[in-house]
């Protein structure tokens, strides 16, 4: 897939390429942690909205054979390192108005408040900046619905 860019990573979601002309990271990603594509696409606005340094943008759509449905999304390419320990991030997220959920009593970087589940939000997931900014670039985010076993009263729909 040279027109996307240079293969940067893969994941259980999303193949990352980086395109270097625009300076951006392009992601090829399945539905498979969504319960629909509309979960999917929700998911995407509330990164947007609690992250917009790392804003990611729907750029197309497209097949695989091995996971089915894909959503192709580009973000900025942020500079910096992983090397940041999960209780700095924790505290980040608190800041922003979660509290940590350890789901059956496993800390997995999951999050929640009365509208947003966020899940997998660890060091790998996570950019440090030079400037010791933190900037979550792959996000798990679900409207907080009682589907989800996280508390949420939320509308489904």
């Amino acid at each position: 897939m040279a027109e996307l860019g240079t293969p940067l990573d893969a994941g259980q979601e999303s193949i990352v390429y980086y395109n270097a002309d625009n300076g951006t990271v392009v992601k090829s990603s399945n539905t498979l942690q969504s319960r629909d594509l509309q979960d999917a696409l929700d998911g995407i606005t509330l990164h947007n909205t609690y992250f917009p340094e790392s804003l990611i943008k729907v750029i197309g759509f497209g097949m695989d054979e091995e996971s089915g449905f894909q959503i192709i999304t580009e973000q900025p390419f942020v500079q910096g390192t992983h090397a940041i320990i999960q209780q700095r991030i924790d505290n980040h997220i608190t800041q922003l108005g979660f509290e940590k959920d350890n789901f059956l009593g496993e800390d997995k970087g999951r999050y929640k408040n009365s509208e947003v589940l966020l899940r997998d939000l660890t060091p790998k997931n996570v950019i440090l900046t030079p400037g010791g900014n933190i900037i979550p670039i792959d996000t798990i985010m679900h409207r907080n619905t009682p589907v989800w076993g996280a508390g949420g009263t939320r509308d489904g729909g």
